[in-house]
C-alpha cells in the first residue's frame, strides 16, 4: 500500500506562515498604488544636478549581526513607511511616486563577505540611488572575520536626514521584536509629507511673514563665498568623501565652549566653518558671508504629531550672515551668529527661508500648481544655470548628534563606531555633515573636482581643526574675562 504525507494543519485550517501571508496581503490592499509628490521632493529632483542626492549612516559592530533578521525589518519598515517602497516617476504635468511590483522581493540588505570593508564600504557609499528604478532605502553589510559594519543609504529624494535616522531607529525596533513575535506586521504610515502638515500650525500673519522673509533672503544669495580658477577641476562625475575624525579632547572642548558662550554646539561649528573659509576664500557681498545649517521643520509639530510624521523631506537651510573680517576672534563670531539664531527662533522663521516651504503656502500653492512642472523645471534651469558652472558656493553644516541613541538597538550586537555622510555635491554647495559617537566628533564631506578640489577639501578640514583644537585657548581667555556661564539651548 502507498504511503502518504500526513498534513501539517488541519483541513481547512492555515498554517502560521499561510496566516502572515494573509495578513500581509491585507495590509498592502490598505496601501494607495500612488502618492503624490511634495513640493520638497520635486525642488529636490530639480537640482539633482548640483549633488549624488543620497546619504549614508555607518557603523560598525562589535560582532555580527543576523543579516536575515535584518533583512525582514527592512521589509517591515518598507510597510510601515509607504513611500519608501516606491518609485519616483518624473511625469512632465506633475511627479508622483508609484508603488513598485516587487515590493516583497526587491534586494535590501546584501551581506558581503570581505577582507578589506573598507575598501568595498568606500564603493558603496559613493554609488548613486536611481529613484526610478533602485529600492530607496538600501543595507550593505561588509563582514569581516569578527565584526560587521553596516552601510544604511537612503535617497534624498524620498527623506531627510532625520528621515533616515528615523528608517534606523525602526530597524532596530523591529530586529528585536521578530526574536520575540515573528509573525508581527507593522501598521501602514499613510499621513501627510507635504509641508503643509507644519504650515497648518501657523497663522495667517505667520504665513505673511515667513512669506516676506524668504523673499528678502533671496537677495542675499549674492553673499556667497568665491573660489579661486584654480581650486576647482573639471571632474563632474567621480567623487569621493573626506572623513575627518577629531581627537576627543576637541569634543570636550567644542561643549565646554559652547557652554561658556550659552550656545548650541552647531553654533560653535558654524562658527569655526565660518573662521575657516574666511581666511581662505574672497567674499562677494556686502551684508557679510552666509554660513548655514540644516534645520528639521518637525520641530514646529506639536510632539504627538512629531513622533508619528512620515519619512519625508521636511527640512530646511537656515543661514547667518557674519560681517567680520578673518582675524576676529572665534568667540566674536560666535556671538553674532548666536543672536541670528536666537531672532529667527523668537519669530518663528528659522529654517522657513525655503522654497519647499513658500511653494506650500496656501495663498502660493493654488497658483503653482495650474503650473505643469516640465515649465517649472525649465524656469529653474534658466535661472539656476549659471550658478551651476560657476565658481561660486554655499557653505552650511548639518548637525546630526551623538547617533548613539539612534544605533544601541540590536540587542547584545553594539555599536562602536559610527559617522554619517550626505550627498557628494558636484557644484554650488560645500556641505559639511557632523556627528558625535561615543566622545568623537566626525566631519564628513563629499565632493568632485568641479565643486572644489581634493587637496583644497582637506585645507578646509585641516582650517575647521585647528579652529577648533583653538577653542583650549579661547576657553581660558572667556573664563578669566567673565568666568564660566551656563549653558542655554538656543
Amino acid at each position: 500500500m502507498k504511503s502518504s504525507a500526513l498534513p501539517t494543519t488541519a483541513p481547512g485550517k492555515l498554517s502560521d506562515s499561510e496566516m502572515l501571508k494573509v495578513r500581509q496581503l491585507d495590509l498592502l490592499k490598505r496601501i494607495p498604488k500612488r502618492f503624490p509628490a511634495t513640493f520638497a521632493d520635486m525642488s529636490q529632483f530639480m537640482v539633482r544636478q548640483a549633488n549624488t542626492q543620497h546619504g549614508n549612516l555607518i557603523v560598525r559592530f562589535d560582532r555580527h549581526i543576523d543579516s536575515s533578521r535584518l533583512e525582514q525589518a527592512m521589509r517591515l519598515v518598507i510597510y510601515a513607511e509607504p513611500i519608501l517602497g516606491c518609485r519616483f516617476v518624473e511625469h512632465w504635468y506633475r511627479p508622483y511616486w508609484q508603488r513598485r511590483d516587487d515590493v516583497d522581493c526587491m534586494a535590501l540588505c546584501i551581506v558581503m563577505n570581505v577582507e578589506n570593508p573598507e575598501s568595498a564600504l568606500t564603493e558603496f557609499m559613493e554609488a548613486e540611488i536611481d529613484p526610478s528604478k533602485d529600492p530607496l532605502i538600501q543595507v550593505s553589510v561588509f563582514r569581516s572575520k569578527c565584526q560587521d559594519t553596516l552601510c544604511y543609504k537612503m535617497n534624498h529624494l524620498v527623506g531627510d536626514a532625520p528621515s533616515l535616522l528615523k528608517i534606523v531607529l525602526l530597524i532596530g525596533e523591529y530586529y528585536q521584536k521578530l526574536s520575540v513575535e515573528p509573525s508581527f506586521l507593522p501598521e501602514p504610515n499613510l499621513r501627510s509629507r507635504d509641508h503643509s502638515e507644519v504650515l497648518k500650525h501657523f497663522s495667517l500673519s505667520e504665513k505673511i511673514r515667513v512669506a516676506r522673509s524668504f523673499l528678502a533672503n533671496q537677495r542675499l544669495t549674492r553673499n556667497l563665498w568665491l573660489l579661486d580658477v584654480n581650486d576647482v577641476g573639471v571632474d563632474r562625475v567621480k567623487g569621493r568623501y573626506f572623513i575627518r575624525k577629531l581627537d576627543r579632547s576637541i569634543s570636550d572642548s567644542i561643549w565646554r565652549f559652547s557652554k561658556q558662550h550659552r550656545a548650541t554646539v552647531t553654533v560653535i561649528l558654524l562658527a569655526a566653518v565660518y573662521k575657516t573659509m574666511r581666511r581662505m576664500f574672497p567674499a562677494t557681498g556686502d551684508d557679510g558671508l552666509g554660513v548655514g545649517t540644516t534645520v528639521d521643520h518637525r520641530n514646529y509639530l506639536p510632539a504627538r504629531e512629531r513622533e508619528v510624521s512620515p519619512v519625508a523631506n521636511l527640512s530646511g537651510p537656515s543661514r547667518m550672515f557674519v560681517d567680520l573680517p578673518a582675524d576676529a576672534s572665534l568667540g566674536e563670531v560666535v556671538e553674532v551668529i548666536k543672536e541670528q539664531f536666537k531672532e529667527a527662533l523668537k519669530s518663528r522663521l528659522l529654517g522657513l527661508n525655503y522654497p519647499a516651504v513658500f511653494l506650500s503656502m496656501p495663498f502660493v500653492r493654488p497658483l503653482l500648481l495650474m503650473v505643469p512642472f516640465g515649465v517649472l523645471q525649465s524656469i529653474l534651469k534658466r535661472v539656476a544655470g549659471p550658478r551651476l558652472f560657476g565658481r561660486t558656493r554655499a557653505v552650511g553644516i548639518a548637525n546630526v548628534g551623538n547617533l548613539a541613541a539612534v544605533l544601541d538597538v540590536f540587542g547584545d550586537v553594539k555599536p562602536i563606531d559610527a559617522f554619517a555622510t550626505a550627498a557628494i555635491f558636484r557644484t554650488a554647495g560645500i556641505g559639511f555633515v557632523v556627528t558625535q559617537f561615543k566622545g568623537t566628533t566626525t566631519i564628513a564631506i563629499g565632493a568632485t573636482e568641479s565643486l572644489v578640489r581634493a587637496d583644497v577639501c582637506e585645507m578646509i578640514l585641516d582650517g575647521i581643526e585647528e579652529e577648533l583644537l583653538s577653542l583650549n585657548c579661547e576657553e581660558l581667555s572667556a573664563m578669566d574675562a567673565r568666568g564660566n556661564g551656563g549653558f542655554e539651548k538656543v
